[in-house]
């Protein structure tokens, strides 16, 4: 049989609790907010950003999946970190269209892409204070106009947490940015 008292110290709990959850998510929301960049600017996701050179499609690789259109981006990381080495990882990197469907980077058609071009400088840690940059390869079906790009965390729990404090985070391929 549970007391009244302990009864009212549960319910105090749960009260606290919920004005503690309460506030963070005010403060989550308040501090939240999405961005959009353009070619050439930075997109800022803690202390590292990625800036999206330029987009180009590479007929002359197009022998991996034919019926496939391949599009290259080149990208730069930027590590702002003070003390803390960057590792970048292609699969990080999303491509949506026009239709909202989700694409990584294309594993055969980028070593096909790698095979012709010099080392990739963006595969050993970032120094913090350096950038490096990179190409990454998508193959995408005929019917798919690329409209943004997005990076994502390390796992779930980072993307989520990142969509809640900080916002949707996107570079546009076309059209506005803001």
């Amino acid at each position: 049989m549970v007391s009244s008292q302990g009864k009212s110290f549960a319910l105090t709990v749960l009260v606290v609790a919920g004005i503690f959850l309460s506030g963070l998510a005010m403060l989550a929301a308040l501090n939240r907010r999405d961005e959009r960049v353009g070619l050439q600017t930075e997109i800022q996701y803690d202390d590292f950003a990625y800036a999206l050179i330029n987009v180009s499609k590479d007929y002359a690789r197009a022998e991996v999946k034919p019926q496939d259109e391949i599009y290259v981006l080149r990208i730069k990381i930027i590590n702002h970190a003070k003390r803390v080495d960057y590792l970048f990882r292609r699969n990080q990197a999303i491509l949506v269209d026009h239709r909202g469907r989700y694409y990584h980077y294309s594993p055969e058609a980028q070593a096909a892409f790698d095979a012709g071009t010099a080392p990739n400088t963006c595969a050993n840690p970032i120094p913090a204070g350096s950038s490096c940059t990179t190409d990454l390869v998508f193959e995408l079906p005929p019917d798919a106009r690329p409209k943004h790009l997005k990076f994502v965390g390390s796992s779930p729990v980072t993307e989520l947490l990142d969509f809640i404090f900080y916002g949707n985070k996107r570079i546009e391929l076309e059209g506005e940015s803001n």
